[in-house]
Formats: structure tokens, C-alpha cells, sequence
């Protein structure tokens, strides 16, 4: 991955090297007409992160949360939705 993949605000270290290791749900939403960071990182972000769905936000640029506040605000809420649901938990019953 380049050294640009992903940077700290902080002093601009390069921090891709610890994406792999992020083991939470992550949303990587991503608008379609980035101009800032090209829409082919997406597919990087959802391939290095293990558990992240990528979702994209059509005809936006590189705030979705701006450009399409209530489309973002769908996303972001059902994929908390998702996290928050309570898991069903299959039961065995042994035959005796």
C-alpha cells in the first residue's frame, strides 16, 4: 500500500499498516465522485479492513455526510442497527 493510503492528521505518519488490525464492524462509505481521495481506495479500505462493508454514495464527492446528510445518516443508523441487534443464538438438542 502507498504511504498515502491512510495518514494521522498528526505529523502525517503513515498508519495503513494497521488497518488489518482493526477487529470492529467498520462502515466505509464512500462517495462515487471523490475528487480528494480517488473512489479505488474504497476497495482497498473494504480489503484491508476484515470486517467493514463498503457502501457508496452515488453522485457525491468526498462528504457524503454533507452532500447527502439524510442518505449518510440511513447508512450510518442501520449499520449501528445492525450492530446493536441481539444475535440469535442457535440451540442443539442432543438426541439421547
Amino acid at each position: 500500500m502507498s504511504k498515502n493510503f491512510i495518514l494521522l492528521h498528526t505529523r502525517h505518519t503513515p498508519m495503513s499498516f494497521l488497518l488489518p488490525q482493526i477487529q470492529q464492524e467498520v462502515l466505509v462509505m464512500w462517495g462515487r465522485n471523490d475528487e480528494i481521495l480517488e473512489p479505488s481506495y474504497a476497495e482497498r479500505f473494504q480489503a484491508t479492513l476484515p470486517r467493514s462493508s463498503l457502501v457508496w454514495a452515488e453522485r457525491c464527492g468526498h462528504c457524503a455526510h454533507l452532500e447527502q446528510p439524510a442518505f449518510a445518516a440511513e447508512q450510518i443508523l442501520g449499520f449501528a442497527h445492525k450492530l446493536t441487534a441481539p444475535v440469535k443464538e442457535a440451540v442443539t438438542v442432543a438426541s439421547g
